[in-house]
């Protein structure tokens, strides 16, 4: 239901109500992504798509968030290569404390996970990083393949 600038949904967890504002995220990101020349939303799908082929279990939204959080003072090479080797760099570092939820639907968009599901995925994210930074070393594009494929 529309409440003010944001909606008020039903609380899962009880029978009360949360209020969300979608749109702050969303306006958030259109920001960071026009900043960084419009690579933002590339790079968190191919974040995404990578996550998938590694089974590393994050949440749609977590990772969003992450990169939301990752390129809001981005200066580096505007490259995706560069991004995505920073969004796993920063990710390792961010997964291990709970993230805000600029939506204001909860405190943060991770809540849920334990500290050893929260180690888990750092350890995930390192080892991306780490392929990322071979790929990048490389001549051949066999490494990239590997990161997108199972």
């Amino acid at each position: 239901f529309r409440y003010r600038d944001g909606y008020r949904i039903p609380d899962p967890k009880s029978s009360s109500w949360i209020t969300t504002f979608p749109e702050r995220f969303a306006r958030q990101m259109t920001e960071v992504n026009n900043k960084n020349s419009g690579l933002v939303v590339p790079v968190v799908k191919l974040a995404k798509d990578i996550c998938r082929t590694k089974r590393i279990d994050v949440g749609s939204y977590h990772l969003e968030n992450m990169a939301l959080n990752t390129f809001k003072r981005y200066t580096g090479k505007n490259t995706l290569p560069r991004m995505l080797e920073r969004i796993f760099g920063q990710s390792k570092l961010m997964c291990l404390k709970p993230v805000g939820d600029p939506s204001g639907q909860s405190k943060y968009v991770d809540e849920g996970l334990s500290y050893s599901a929260r180690r888990q995925l750092a350890r995930g994210f390192r080892a991306v990083e780490r392929e990322i930074k071979s790929a990048m070393g490389s001549k051949d594009l066999a490494p990239w393949g590997d990161l997108f494929s199972e």
